[in-house]
């Protein structure tokens, strides 16, 4: 059996009550890890760097196998910059060589660029046409009820994740 835990902490009360955010996580868990991995998020929300929660809320679901899609995790690659500039071409011949379109990357570039606070999801661009696909503004898009298959291999990338 599977289970989805998913753990959103904050202070000053929930974030539907206006609490600060302090942290996040989820997980697809098998039956006989749910204590265990209940007790960590609890201790991340508890000992997080931004600071301690005074709300946490704890959700946990079943999940169906037939109810589940795997799909393949994109490659990942590190880029030391020199600076900012550096950085954008980076992520310009990164995104090139995994065959996006130039208007694509540069309507990507220019909407991200334009941003005058952080968004809570991702803007959803066409890779051929650059058109933003979503209409969510500035909440983006969100995924839930997520996981890893090889969590250990993923956090050698994801670190700040788990």
């Amino acid at each position: 059996m599977l289970y989805s835990i998913r753990m959103r902490s904050a202070q000053g009360g929930a974030h539907e009550h206006g609490g600060h955010h302090i942290s996040g996580a989820e997980r697809l868990i098998t039956t006989q890890d749910l204590t265990t991995i209940t007790e960590k998020l609890i201790q991340r929300a508890l000992t997080h760097e931004k600071g301690r929660a005074d709300f946490i809320r704890l959700t946990i679901e079943e999940v169906k196998p037939k109810d589940i899609i795997t799909i393949p995790m994109l490659n990942m690659e590190t880029y030391n910059a020199i600076d900012v500039n550096d950085g954008h071409k980076n992520a310009h011949e990164f995104l090139a060589n995994a065959g996006i379109s130039k208007i694509a990357i540069d309507s990507a570039m220019s909407s991200l660029l334009s941003l005058q606070e952080n968004m809570r999801g991702a803007i959803l661009i066409d890779a051929t046409t650059g058109k933003r696909l979503d209409n969510t503004g500035m909440r983006g898009i969100r995924v839930s009820r997520m996981d890893f298959k090889d969590t250990l291999q993923a956090k050698k990338h994801f670190d700040e994740l788990f």
